[in-house]
């Protein structure tokens, strides 16, 4: 899964500063800004700032998805991306791979501007409500939450309960890991469930990141189950 940022054509090489963000400019908008940050969770920030009231009210970011994997609006305000299998005949389960948190926009005041989100043609596309009493510049900030892209699986509150309880089965879950963590994370399964149920009183979600540890005999796989709140956890 990949999405594309609405950098404006003819833009100028991008600027990288210190904490990593990735900085367009110039083009056909010059009243308009884009910039990508990493977090520190796994998370993609991508940031429109709009210098004035010449820059456009919407900006798309265009889509590029496996076939069994749609884009869907969420409670929430956000876009869900969704993978559908049926694990066994006459069942079916769908996994959430990704959450765009709910739109947001900042004016220059600080004060909050309308924004929502579109799936239009294979693309996501926020409109920003701007009107004269706007104050510019208005930051624009969506905020992508990749599941298995980043190497962690989140689960909402629902999911949660269900690893608790044993009502969810992890191998059916981990089967969607790239190998080796297929096979690795049912070792922790116990471990997994102990925090899953951890979460579930704390109400919070579960999430199980999958990585590397290294040392001198080399890289050896693993999994580090963890609480998150916000995105996905509803």
């Amino acid at each position: 899964m990949s999405v594309g940022l609405p950098v404006p054509a003819g833009a100028s090489d991008p600027d990288v500063v210190a904490d990593g963000t990735v900085v367009y400019s110039g083009g056909d908008r010059a009243s308009t800004d884009v910039a990508v940050q990493p977090l520190v969770d796994g998370s993609i920030r991508a940031t429109v700032a709009l210098e004035d009231d010449s820059a456009p009210a919407s900006y798309s970011f265009p889509l590029t998805l496996p076939e069994d994997v749609v884009a869907v609006p969420a409670e929430d305000g956000g876009v869900d991306f969704v993978k559908t299998d049926t694990p066994t005949e006459g069942t079916v389960q769908e996994l959430t791979l990704g959450h765009v948190d709910p739109a947001w926009a900042v004016d220059g005041n600080g004060q909050p501007v309308p924004s929502s989100y579109e799936l239009v043609d294979g693309a996501l596309v926020q409109h920003i409500e701007l009107d004269e009493a706007t104050a510019f510049p208005v930051v624009a900030d969506p905020r992508w939450t990749w599941g298995w892209t980043t190497g962690t699986v989140y689960f909402n509150k629902y999911e949660t309960q269900g690893v608790a309880g044993g009502a969810i089965s992890l191998v059916g879950v981990f089967s969607f890991a790239p190998p080796p963590f297929n096979v690795v994370a049912l070792w922790y399964t116990g471990n997994i469930i102990g925090w899953a149920s951890s979460a579930m009183w704390q109400r919070k979600c579960l999430k199980v990141q999958y990585g590397f540890t290294w040392s001198w005999k080399g890289a050896t796989p693993g999994v580090t189950p963890g609480h998150y709140t916000g995105g996905y956890c509803r």
